[in-house]
C-alpha cells in the first residue's frame, strides 16, 4: 500500500503537466462563432477594394482602351497667411499648384448611358455617378466625374486623396468604367461612393465594362520667393458682424 501511494505521489504530476501543455484556447470572433487556435484559422473578411477587383479587373473588360499619359506636378511654396488684424497665424511650406490630371475617357458605343461606376485598380478608388452630369464654374467643380451621358466622361484626377477628386497613383493605373444603359441609381444623386452592390443597378440586364490604362508621371517643384495670403475686406467684416 505505501508503494502505491508513493508511485501516485510521483504519477499525478506528471499527468497534470502533460494535460496543460494541450490546453486548448478558444475566442469568439466578430459574428459570435468560437474558433480554436490550434485547429482553425480566422478567415479574414474580403475589403470592399478586393470584392469590386473581383468583379471589375482584365478578364471582365469587354474591351482595353489605348494607353494614356499625364504629367502632373506638385508646385510648393512658402506661404504666410495672416488674420484681420494683420497677425501672422502660419508660416510653412504649402502646395499652391495641385498634381491633377483631366482625364477624359471615350464610351464604347454611341448610345445613351444612365450612370457609370468608375473603379481604379491602383488607389481603389471608386464613384459611381448619375449621367448627365456637369461642374459649373460659376458654382464649382463638384464632382470628380462628370459627363454626357452620350458618348464621354470626364474624371478629375489627382495624386493626393481629396474630396472633390479621383485619386490616382504615381505610375500605371487601370481604370475600370461600367456604363449602364439601362439604370439610373435610386439611392444615388451625382457622385456617390457606394458600390454597384448598394445600388439598385446590381440587376442591371444592359451594362459593358470598358479598361482604361492611364499612366501618370509625378514631380513636385518648389518655387522661390513667399506667397503672402490674407483675408478680403469683405472677409474682415463679415467676422466683425
Amino acid at each position: 500500500m505505501k508503494n502505491t501511494k508513493t508511485l501516485l505521489a510521483l504519477t499525478l504530476p506528471l499527468l497534470l503537466v502533460l494535460g496543460c501543455g494541450r490546453t486548448t484556447h478558444s475566442s469568439a470572433n466578430t459574428s459570435g462563432e468560437t474558433v480554436t487556435s490550434d485547429s482553425a484559422t480566422i478567415a479574414k473578411a474580403p475589403s470592399s477594394c478586393d470584392t469590386i477587383k473581383s468583379h471589375l479587373n482584365d478578364a471582365s473588360a469587354q474591351k482595353v482602351e489605348a494607353e494614356q499619359h499625364f504629367d502632373v506636378e506638385r508646385d510648393l511654396q512658402q506661404v504666410v497667411r495672416t488674420d484681420c488684424s494683420g497677425k501672422v497665424i502660419s508660416d510653412k511650406i504649402e502646395t499652391v499648384v495641385n498634381p491633377r490630371a483631366d482625364i477624359t475617357l471615350k464610351a464604347p458605343l454611341v448610345k445613351s448611358f444612365q450612370s457609370v461606376f468608375v473603379f481604379n485598380e491602383a488607389t481603389c478608388d471608386h464613384l459611381l455617378t448619375t449621367m448627365p452630369i456637369h461642374n459649373w464654374p460659376l458654382i464649382g467643380e463638384l464632382y470628380p466625374v462628370t459627363g454626357n451621358g452620350q458618348d464621354k466622361i470626364q474624371i478629375k484626377g489627382d495624386i493626393s486623396k481629396a474630396l472633390l477628386t479621383f485619386q490616382l497613383q504615381n505610375g500605371m493605373n487601370k481604370i475600370f468604367v461600367r456604363y449602364f444603359y439601362d439604370c439610373s441609381p435610386e439611392n444615388v444623386e451625382g457622385n456617390s461612393h457606394s458600390s454597384v452592390g448598394e445600388s439598385s443597378c446590381l440587376q442591371s440586364k444592359d451594362s459593358a465594362i470598358i479598361e482604361y490604362p492611364i499612366t501618370v508621371s509625378y514631380t513636385e517643384k518648389t518655387i522661390p520667393g513667399t506667397k503672402n495670403v490674407a483675408p478680403t475686406a469683405d472677409e474682415c467684416s463679415a467676422q466683425k458682424k
